[in-house]
């Protein structure tokens, strides 16, 4: 019999190389590479029996879904979970996802008269138990099942028939007759397979729960987002009170869609949103802050930035964010100094968001620049004000999508004046009567408005 062939892996980034090496060429990463065997064993396909059928003959059922119990968590979903689909649910360590995994089992209204099996691969059953009865869950329908063997999982499947399964964590799971080692690419490629295919074979809801890299990616291969129906991130700061649930993928529901929840010694508890992202408590005016209406998914959120502007004492000025992309902070700060003649270059800058919200919104361009001038000629913006745009290289003030949703949420926080592009003005001023719209065309312009240069 041949011998099977194989290639080395990062386990970082999915770098391959024939051979063993210490550090990954791509991401470098030490002593991350691992041997897999090329073409493992065919897993089963999910309907080997089906038949093309005309699109206009396949008749739609309606969506049976699950209640979570967990308030916002139902509603970015779209409705609550829906019975035969999988999700993926990735999150850093200490996050809370086993937390939130117990809860939904505890919580879910449905199916009420199947067993609900959760199977962990890094916990004791003793150690989850612990954790159900700090969180009162005292629920008999749950079951809890340490393994990893994926053949000793599928067998307890069968024999359960659970109305859903949670498997803690998806990377911990290795199949007997791969010869990779588990959490590798192709174990964890070959054990998602195979348990999507049977949970979707017998219409059992699955969570499957993902390590997160320290890119902030899912670990494993990116098939593995493809095979599942929803993915949701688990966010938010280990040290801190809240936490931020983001849908990236939803084939049943809408994507980008926030739900935010407070850790407490009850578990997470669904918290208002509109509450938390503002960090101002007492309304001061300080050189630096800036509320800008963003938009996550479908909903609109105002929130607060800061960013600090101090000497720096280092060679190379340092460039810091938490909660922003430091590539697009560079880009607008070259933008800032190529337009205005402002000498950022020598100064180091920070810039935040409130508890680690993750903010990619190109309308929050005006805002963090607009924050980053404050802070450096010391002049505060006036807290009755927002201001979204997204800036060009040329310094022109661009479109937002959705428009009238975030002057409606700027409104609802008593905002009195929002500065936005010129062109939205006409849009703007048939809809919104309750609040003051100061229209501009370039950067140069919204800062004067500002009164920050």
């Amino acid at each position: 019999m041949p011998k099977p062939k194989s290639i080395y892996v990062c386990a970082v980034c999915g770098q391959q190389s024939l051979g063993w090496l210490g550090r990954c060429p791509a991401c470098g990463a030490w002593n991350s590479f691992h041997q897999e065997v090329l073409n493992p064993e065919p897993q089963s396909t999910l309907m080997p029996q089906s038949q093309p059928e005309p699109l206009t003959a396949i008749r739609q059922h309606p969506l049976n879904r699950y209640q979570t119990g967990l308030g916002d968590l139902d509603r970015i979903l779209g409705g609550g979970l829906v019975q035969g689909s999988v999700l993926l649910l990735g999150g850093e360590p200490g996050i809370g996802k086993s937390t939130l995994a117990l809860q939904l089992l505890a919580n879910l209204t449905g199916p009420a008269d199947k067993p609900r099996l959760y199977i962990s691969g890094e916990e004791t059953n003793e150690a989850l138990a612990l954790r159900a009865q700090r969180l009162s869950i005292t629920n008999p329908n749950i079951y809890l099942y340490a393994e990893t063997n994926l053949q000793a999982i599928i067998q307890q499947i069968e024999h359960q028939k659970p109305g859903i399964v949670i498997v803690d964590s998806i990377q911990t799971i290795y199949h007997p007759n791969l010869l990779a080692s588990p959490g590798s690419m192709s174990q964890v490629r070959s054990c998602a397979q195979e348990l999507i295919s049977r949970l979707k074979a017998q219409n059992i809801t699955g969570i499957l729960i993902g390590h997160i890299t320290k890119f902030g990616t899912l670990a494993g291969p990116k098939t593995l987002e493809h095979l599942v129906d929803l993915v949701v991130y688990f966010e938010g700061e280990r040290s801190g009170l809240y936490r931020l649930l983001r849908v990236v993928k939803n084939r049943y529901g809408p994507t980008s869609d926030l739900a935010v929840f407070q850790m407490t010694d009850q578990g997470l508890v669904p918290e208002d949103y509109s509450k938390l992202f503002v960090l101002s408590e007492h309304g001061e005016t300080q050189p630096g802050r800036v509320l800008i209406p963003t938009l996550e998914g479908e909903r609109a959120l105002l929130i607060e930035l800061e960013a600090l502007s101090a000497t720096s004492y280092f060679n190379y000025p340092q460039r810091i964010c938490t909660g922003f992309d430091p590539k697009r902070l560079a880009m607008l700060l070259s933008i800032l100094e190529h337009h205005l003649e402002i000498n950022i270059g020598s100064r180091d800058i920070f810039v935040k968001t409130a508890y680690g919200l993750h903010l990619d919104d190109p309308a929050a361009d005006l805002g963090i620049i607009a924050a980053v001038v404050s802070s450096y000629y010391k002049k505060p913006i006036a807290r009755n004000r927002a201001i979204l745009g997204e800036v060009a290289l040329c310094g022109e003030i661009r479109r937002v999508l959705r428009v009238n949703l975030r002057a409606r949420e700027a409104q609802r926080f008593g905002i009195q004046e929002l500065i936005v592009p010129k062109s939205h003005l006409a849009e703007l001023n048939r809809t919104e009567s309750g609040i003051k719209l100061i229209g501009v065309e370039n950067l140069k312009e919204a800062l004067e408005v500002l009164e920050l240069l």
